[in-house]
């Protein structure tokens, strides 16, 4: 049953099973925060190997010695880019769309 204190409904703290969830909520928060930043960081990184021309040789070597599939990692990394990046333009017209590619091409 939730405690109430007489403060107003959004104030007050509902508790589950007898348990404040705050902590654990703001706990979760942190960690989703940390794993954006943690898949920023290596999206950065190996973007950068890919200018270098080296990142499939780092991945396949990476996810050897590591036994992970870091290369599984990076293409669903890269599709979910797109997408999002497809859904963010379709809110220009085409004139916008023409500005800008002309921006980007400068």
């Amino acid at each position: 049953m939730p405690c109430y204190s007489g403060q107003e409904e959004s104030q007050r703290t509902v508790y589950r099973n007898g348990v404040d969830p705050q902590p654990y909520e703001y706990a979760i928060e942190r960690l989703k925060d940390r794993q954006t930043w943690l898949e920023a960081a290596i999206c950065a990184l190996i973007t950068e190997l890919d200018n270098r021309n080296i990142s499939s040789e780092v991945i396949l070597e990476a996810s050897k010695n590591g036994k992970i599939d870091i290369g599984k990692f990076w293409s669903e990394h890269k599709k979910d880019d797109s997408t999002r990046l497809i859904k963010d333009l379709e809110k220009y017209s085409q004139h916008e769309l023409d500005i800008i590619k002309a921006i980007l091409n400068k």
